[in-house]
Parts: C-alpha cells; structure tokens; sequence
C-alpha cells in the first residue's frame, strides 16, 4: 500500500507508466461538450431534453484518447468513507478524494477488477482477473488479508454476519471467513464451464440459505452453514443460447423473482421449487433481458431491444413500458426517477411511477457498469474511465 504524501506521490508518478500519471490523468471538469443524441426513433419522447450536468471526472488521458474506442469496464467506482475508490488501470486501484480527484491512497493490483469495489463500513473486497480477492481499509488501503480463489470472481460479492459469499468464473460457490479469508466451505455446481454473459445476479442470502443463478439458467438453493445443496430448480426452458440469471434477485412473500438474460421473469416458491407460486404458474417472456433491478415494491427490466418495464414482483404483472433509445445495460432507482444507461452511451432519467422520460443524454463511450452516488449527484463510469456527473432533481 502506498499512502501518497507530496514527496512519495511525486516520485510514484516518475515510476508509472504514461496512462497512470495521476497527478496528469486524474481530472474534474466543469462541463462537457456531447454528440447530439439520435432522436430518429419517434417511439423515443422527453418531457425536457435538458439534463443539469454536474461535471465530469477523467482518469486517464490515455485512455480518454482512445476515443470513441474504448474497453468495456464492469467494475466501476464505489463511493466510500468520504472517498471514490476503483482502479485507475490494471495496475492501480485507488481511493481519490472529490472534488479533485486527489488521490489518498494508492495499493498494487495483480490485474484489473471484475468485480466493484465491494465496501462494509470501513472495511471492503476487491477482486481480480487472476482470480485474487483482497480485503482492504476503505479508508487507508491497506491490505488485511490476500486469497487465492479457483477462478476469478464475476459477480457481487455478499455479505451475511461473518461470512463473505463469493462467486467465481466457475460457478463455484465459496463462503469464507469476514475476518481472516478463510474458507469456510465450497460448493462446486458442476455446471460446465463455459461462455458467460455478464452483468449475472450475485447470489442471495434469505433465512439461512444461499440463492445462486447458474449459466444454465436454474437456481442453487444452499445451505448457508455447510455449504450442501438444498435443492436445484430450472423455471424454464428454451432454445436461446444464454439463460444465466441477470441483475437483482429478490425474496417476495417466499417466492425468488428473477430475470434471465433469455427473456425469461419467473418466480420461484422458495419451500417447494416444484409447485409454482400463485400468480407464477407461467414465466413472463420478453425480448432478451440485459438489466434488472428491485425499489418501490416494484421490478425493473431492461431489455436489448430497448424498452424498460416495470412489473409487480407478486405476479409478474406489466405495469408500465418505456422505450429507452438503446439497449439498457444498466438501471438504478433513485427515489422519484429510475436511471438507465445503454451501450451505446445513452443516458435516461425516467419517472419510475410512470416510466415518463426527464430527460437524455449521449455520453462518448459504452457504459458497463453501476453508477456511483456522489453527494446529490449521479456518475456513470465508460471504459474510457471517464465519469459523467449530473444532479438529482
């Protein structure tokens, strides 16, 4: 861990490559000129085309070059203990204050993430290409403790009491020890490997059992104590090449509502798999889903077609349907408006009641990964490491 005073900071920035010169590459901006959003589409309206932006943030200038080029990123930033921490490129993962960007703490990576920045209190875990997890203090970087996982981790990493569960490239199941990385237990699918789609459900954690989607398209439910499976159940079948479970799922009155990259909404009757919940006999079908996420009692999906719904999680029920210019890679609800962001960098504020859109916005670069919440303000991380900032009204 290096903890960057002026001296030390200085000399740092010699050692480093062109593209991590964080005293250079580590920017904020006041404003920012944008490509004219295509508007061609006639199912796409706004109530205001307007967007207050609230700056900028760039990283690197040598990615920012590479423009409108750019490497899918879905780690992201994570905002924690006054300070953005994420990495700056594979080498680096740091903790910058705002505004400026500063850096306070700075710790060697063994590659890039593949994970965001996980953080509970003041403590955290990153994870990385070569399959390390690390514990880390949010505050100073440093390490706590290092283990060696089977493959790299691809999903969010949870955390129940003293256990951390964890989920790797593999589909192997790990829960290890909050305090010293132990591993308490693994649980091995036996899911063949094979091509995964990404944005996949990290598992949840309901009353003592531990709820998994495979790339197969079915749930795990596992013990949260020893590790065992409890039960296995696909909800549905098809041709589609894809089923991995995607985004948030979420325990509703004891049925697991989920979404499947296949176009599949489906619940699960979490004490008898067999026996369809009411109001669940027979999935949703929608065109392939690539985002979800749970607030207001209510389910929103985004889909590759680019339409967002918002469903009751009781039964599936449609209750609205918007149109978002572009396939939604991601979705955030804020507490009056639901944020979505697309790959071709279209940003959407939407009335999360209604579905209604504020307003657009067309950013320069793909946006993979979650936004981060910065005082009142939103920012969305491209592969270019470049954050775009606006205010939440």
């Amino acid at each position: 861990m290096i903890r960057p005073s002026r001296t030390l900071f200085k000399a740092l920035c010699l050692m480093l490559p062109a593209s991590v010169l964080l005293t250079q590459t580590l920017q904020a901006g006041l404003d920012y000129q944008l490509r004219k959003p295509d508007l061609s589409e006639k199912r796409f309206q706004a109530d205001s085309s307007r967007p207050v932006r609230a700056g900028f943030i760039r990283i690197s200038d040598q990615l920012d070059k590479n423009k409108p080029l750019g490497m899918a990123d879905f780690s992201g930033m994570t905002e924690a203990s006054g300070l953005l921490i994420g990495s700056v490129d594979p080498k680096w993962v740091c903790g910058m204050e705002y505004p400026g960007m500063k850096p306070r703490w700075c710790t060697e990576a063994p590659a890039d993430l593949t994970i965001p920045p996980t953080v509970f209190g003041s403590w955290g875990v990153l994870g990385f290409r070569t399959g390390q997890l690390s514990k880390f203090n949010a505050r100073t970087g440093n390490i706590e403790w290092k283990v060696q996982l089977d493959k790299l981790p691809t999903r969010k990493v949870v955390k129940t009491g003293n256990k951390l569960i964890v989920v790797t490239a593999s589909q192997s199941v790990y829960a290890l020890d909050y305090q010293s990385g132990k591993t308490l237990w693994v649980f091995d699918s036996e899911d063949p490997d094979g091509i995964a789609v990404n944005s996949v459900s990290p598992p949840v954690i309901h009353q003592k059992t531990v709820y998994v989607g495979m790339a197969s398209g079915e749930v795990i439910a596992i013990n949260l104590e020893n590790g065992k499976k409890i039960w296995a159940h696909n909800p549905a079948y098809n041709n589609q090449r894809f089923h991995d479970v995607i985004g948030d799922m979420q325990v509703v009155d004891k049925v697991l509502v989920l979404s499947r990259f296949d176009g599949i909404v489906a619940g699960i009757n979490i004490e008898n798999p067999s026996r369809p919940p009411a109001g669940w006999e027979e999935p949703k079908k929608f065109n392939t889903i690539t985002a979800n996420a749970f607030r207001h009692g209510r389910m929103y999906i985004g889909t590759n077609n680019g339409y967002v719904y918002a469903l009751n999680p009781r039964n599936g029920n449609k209750l609205w349907e918007t149109f978002a210019g572009t396939s939604v890679n991601s979705i955030t609800p804020g507490e009056t408006r639901l944020y979505t962001a697309g790959a071709s960098g279209r940003i959407n504020a939407l009335n999360s009641q209604t579905g209604a859109v504020y307003w657009y916005d067309q950013i320069e670069g793909a946006v993979a990964s979650k936004p981060v919440y910065v005082g009142k303000n939103i920012y969305f991380s491209t592969g270019l490491k470049v954050l775009y900032g606006y205010q939440m009204r």
